[in-house]
């Protein structure tokens, strides 16, 4: 079923529209708060808020087309919402891969590491729209959408954001 079907079915009363949107795009959203809080149990936190969010305002919805962009936003807007009231802490966790060789593994770990501290040292438009475009697949009319400026502008943070990125690697 589509997004704007689930969400039909939700309005009519079946919940399970709803729940069937989560598991959708729980994944997605958790990965995205993730990517922008940079701590795993914020960006649970997130998550659910998001949902209860999208749960309470779905109704307003004008656009239920549009469902991912809306979530998206939500999502977006209750990271900045974290990060004004908490200052960015740079993780120095890593997701467990099996290594091939003791020297693979630490660079590999350097590696992530370096690329974490860099992206979280972008201005916070570029951050959001490398993320959103690299880790989350968008196009630059859905980050338009979702960060409410023009796809050019898009395009433009991110080209900044990947030179900067590129630059401030090339640095570490």
């Amino acid at each position: 079923m589509t997004d704007e079907e689930l969400i039909t079915e939700f309005l009519k009363g079946n919940e399970k529209g709803f729940e069937r949107l989560m598991r959708r795009y729980q994944p997605q959203a958790y990965c995205l708060a993730r990517a922008i809080a940079n701590d795993r149990e914020e960006a649970k936190d997130i998550t659910q808020k998001a949902f209860i969010q999208a749960f309470k305002r779905l109704s307003s919805l004008r656009q239920k087309d549009r469902f991912r962009s809306w979530f998206f936003k939500i999502i977006l807007n209750l990271c900045r919402d974290y990060l004004k009231n908490k200052k960015p802490i740079i993780s120095l966790e890593t997701d467990r891969e099996p290594a091939t060789s003791f020297e693979e593994e630490v660079i590999k770990r350097d590696l992530k590491e370096k690329t974490k501290k860099a992206l979280s040292l972008l201005p916070p438009r570029q951050k959001e729209v490398i993320i959103l475009r690299v880790f989350q697949g968008l196009s630059f009319n859905e980050i338009s959408e979702i960060l409410d400026f023009k796809p050019e502008t898009a395009r433009t943070n991110f080209y900044f954001g990947v030179r900067n990125l590129k630059q401030l690697l090339r640095e570490d």
